[in-house]
């Protein structure tokens, strides 16, 4: 698609007005970043190469006997029961879990471009919620300093803290 970046950014600009947020902007990386109530963020940036756009979140880490989660977020992840079409994904490195999805922008238009976003959010507020709960029930697990918790469910234009 031609000119694909300023598509994208013309999807931020529209929610950031759909919304009633000042300041969010693209950054030179084609990247903004959106607060939930202090809670935790997204990312969402496009990979030019690629043509997709792409949201991230931090869910935040798993507690120290954490292989005993994996099979309920496996079950969670099958046929995306709650993730809203998102991955679960875990990072060896840090022990982090994280929820991206890509979105090619060729199928995108701004109703979809908030859908999507909408629901991204809703499955951060549950899967931080659901590690939340898990961390308050086991005492030797901790979130990462780094990660934030969950927020409101949806899009609320209250919640959000700041753009790029």
């Amino acid at each position: 698609m031609e000119n694909a970046v300023e598509v994208f950014k013309g999807y931020v600009q529209r929610l950031a007005e759909k919304l009633k947020i000042e300041g969010l902007q693209v950054d030179d990386e084609n990247t903004c970043y959106l607060a939930f109530d202090e809670k935790f963020f997204v990312r969402c940036s496009f990979d030019k190469e690629k043509e997709q756009i792409e949201y991230l979140g931090y869910i935040g880490a798993l507690p120290e006997d954490g292989a005993d989660y994996y099979q309920g977020i496996l079950e969670s992840c099958h046929f995306w029961r709650d993730t809203a079409g998102s991955n679960v994904s875990f990072d060896p490195e840090d022990g982090t879990l994280t929820l991206q999805q890509f979105c090619d922008i060729n199928f995108m238009n701004d109703d979809y471009f908030y859908k999507v976003m909408e629901d991204f959010v809703n499955a951060m507020d549950h899967w931080n919620s659901k590690r939340r709960q898990e961390w308050e029930e086991h005492p030797t697990a901790s979130p990462s300093a780094d990660v934030p918790a969950a927020g409101p469910v949806g899009i609320d234009p209250n919640m959000m803290m700041f753009g790029a």
